[in-house]
């Protein structure tokens, strides 16, 4: 898959880090938090942050700052990264069901009640392929040898904040007017800024068809989802 190459080639994207097989924490080794994170993380407090964390993120954090002293701003760059890693894993043992909730605001928001929101309005576009969003849903529980994954972290800003993301990328074969055709899947994991949940679908080969479908705070003030189509 060349999906990591292309995202270094967007400007929005400035760093993209392809997960190993089985995650390593060191594959979190490169990422590093901005001064406006750290500074908004120092200030945490459950149903109060300005990242999107859940109540025992936050916990941990604050706990990291309390003994770090002077050194709290590297203490909290390692913790997040673990925080980061504890993600991935759970995501990859549990799936949508594994998802913390995001508890930085007075209402927690579910990253998997959100995708699954998410998968069934796709399910009843003309775009997209049933197979994909099921697939999606019951991952990890559906095992497909035809399906090659993987998981990637990246460094993103699509607003006035950067955000930390982690992205589950699969490539689903499936049958579309008696051929059969690849249905790339990107769905978001994580995310630490305005985004709940995330998925888009691609369709090769052929005509290129690109369909994304987001879930946004309601004060982010930015419009993320699109569709849009082209040539290969």
């Amino acid at each position: 898959m060349r999906q990591i190459e292309d995202l270094h080639q967007r400007p929005y994207v400035s760093i993209a880090v392809r997960f190993s097989d089985p995650p390593r924490l060191q594959d979190l080794d490169r990422l590093v938090l901005e001064g406006s994170d750290l500074d908004d993380i120092r200030g945490c407090e459950r149903d109060r942050c300005g990242l999107r964390l859940s109540g025992d993120e936050i916990d941990r954090l604050g706990r990291r700052i309390a003994v770090a002293g002077e050194q709290w701003q590297s203490a909290v760059q390692e913790e997040f990264r673990s925080i980061m890693f504890d993600r991935v894993m759970t995501y990859l043992v549990h799936g949508n069901d594994g998802m913390a909730p995001y508890e930085d605001h007075d209402r927690p928001v579910l990253p998997g009640v959100e995708f699954e929101a998410i998968a069934t309005r796709m399910s009843q576009e003309k775009l997209a392929n049933p197979a994909a969003g099921e697939y999606l849903r019951r991952f990890p529980d559906t095992h497909r040898d035809d399906v090659e994954s993987f998981l990637y972290w990246s460094r993103e800003r699509l607003g006035a904040e950067p955000i930390a993301t982690i992205t589950h990328v699969s490539t689903i074969p499936a049958v579309r007017d008696e051929q059969t055709e690849m249905v790339i899947a990107s769905r978001q994991v994580f995310a630490t800024h305005y985004l709940s949940a995330s998925l888009s679908l691609w369709r090769s080969p052929g005509r290129r068809q690109l369909v994304t479908d987001t879930s946004c705070m309601r004060d982010a003030r930015m419009s993320m989802s699109f569709w849009d189509s082209g040539e290969d």
